[in-house]
């Protein structure tokens, strides 16, 4: 008994080919049914990608592509995913290099960070967007406050390490730090941050209290060369130009005038005098026993 293969049948662009097109030199028998036997010149992946065309392509199209990643795969394409070409990613043989689902995997050199952050870059970008952020630095070890919150990411230096980058405000703000070191580092004592030059300081909290004209004077009417640590607190320390008795009067220039007003007196010439008849008085009275 003599069986024969059933005919394969020819649907969309295969119902217009020739019979010379598939079977050469008029051999019928025994012709090849896979797609690469005719189409292996029509092959863009060369060979990358296997000899199971039927997989992505139809007959009714060659340029169709019919291979549903996100049901086939367990690699759901997403956004700019979607718009990728099949050999942006697969760049070797489709069957035998299994690829890596990280995104450094294709993004590393769109990795301005350089590894700094890790490969979970998911956390802070999305698939519709790279330069699009979604990092919420709340949930960080800094969280972004005042002037902070207008800052982009890019705006640090990228060669930076961002997972143990130190928190000081001197470590991004040195350049602005017109003590020049000389308060040390702890800059969220006196400034904020919602304005740098805005300052939050309580004098009051120190050995000098501030009273009266004290008040409206400027931080470096009294902090020359803005040094701040071992201010001296007499009054002749700023006002010895003021000082209109020349030193004759001595240094404590609080027993007559106060922070009110340089000009007004305050000294009790009665009560002094008073105090010099007792003080007289104390001694008579010891010398005459």
């Amino acid at each position: 008994m003599i069986t024969t293969r059933p005919a394969s049948r020819l649907e969309d662009k295969h119902a217009q080919a020739e019979c010379k097109d598939c079977h050469k030199d008029n051999a019928f028998k025994n012709t090849p049914l896979a797609c690469v036997s005719c189409h292996r010149k029509d092959d863009k992946h060369k060979g990358r990608y296997g000899e199971k065309c039927q997989t992505c392509h139809n007959a009714k199209v060659w340029s169709d592509v019919l291979f549903d990643h996100d049901a086939d795969t367990r690699y759901v394409l997403r956004g700019k995913h979607r718009q990728t070409r099949c050999d942006s990613c697969h760049t070797g043989t489709l069957y035998r290099n299994k690829l890596q689902t990280t995104c450094v995997a294709c993004h590393k050199k769109d990795d301005k960070h350089n590894n700094t952050l890790g490969s979970d870059c998911v956390k802070c970008h999305v698939e519709r967007d790279w330069n699009e952020a979604r990092f919420d630095h709340g949930t960080s070890r800094f969280p972004l406050r005042g002037k902070h919150e207008d800052i982009e990411c890019k705006a640090l230096p990228q060669e930076r390490d961002l997972q143990r980058d130190p928190m000081t405000c001197i470590a991004c703000h040195k350049k602005d730090d017109k003590h020049k070191g000389s308060l040390g580092e702890l800059c969220g004592d006196c400034h904020g941050e919602r304005n740098w030059k805005e300052h939050k300081f309580d004098h009051d909290k120190t050995r000098f209290a501030l009273s009266g004209k004290h008040r409206e004077a400027k931080c470096d009417d009294c902090h020359k060369d803005r040094k701040y640590r071992n201010t001296p607190a007499a009054c002749l320390a700023c006002h010895r130009k003021d000082d209109v008795h020349k030193g004759q009067q001595g240094e404590k220039c609080e027993s007559c005038h106060d922070a009110g007003s340089w000009k007004r007196a305050t000294f009790n010439h009665g009560l002094s005098a008073s105090r010099w008849w007792a003080a007289i008085s104390r001694w008579s009275a010891k010398n005459a026993t």
